[in-house]
């Protein structure tokens, strides 16, 4: 498993995450994460004090827009077969849990809310 971050901004970054494993290996595997558990790691490895509240929406590959906006946008193309070629790749979010297939990549922003500023936002 492969992770970078891109910083976009002050308490927010992007978490790119790759499995690196070939589909056809012996051994291949598919991670398995805790949202909440990569979250906390990225806080305390950069700041001290509490964990504030967080928010993180998984975008496209690039970053620029909510997955499920580049789901909707994708042209359906009819073809001569009924069956498209295309394996749809499981995406999926159990409450906290997410999977990364072998040769997936999930990329996700991730924004930290401080307290202070969510009790001045009531």
């Amino acid at each position: 498993m492969k992770t970078y971050l891109q910083p976009l901004a002050r308490n927010k970054v992007m978490v790119r995450l790759e499995n690196l494993y070939d589909n056809f290996d012996a051994n291949a595997q598919a991670y398995t994460l805790l949202l909440s558990q990569l979250a906390e790691e990225l806080w305390r490895n950069s700041n001290s004090g509490p964990m504030p509240s967080y928010k993180m929406v998984e975008t496209s590959v690039t970053g620029n827009m909510p997955v499920e906006e580049m789901e909707s946008r994708r042209i359906n193309w009819k073809t001569a077969s009924k069956n498209p070629k295309r394996q749809k790749k499981d995406r999926s979010v159990d409450g906290d849990k997410i999977t990364i297939e072998p040769q997936m990549i999930r990329v996700f922003v991730l924004e930290f809310t401080p307290d202070q500023i969510q009790q001045i936002l009531q």
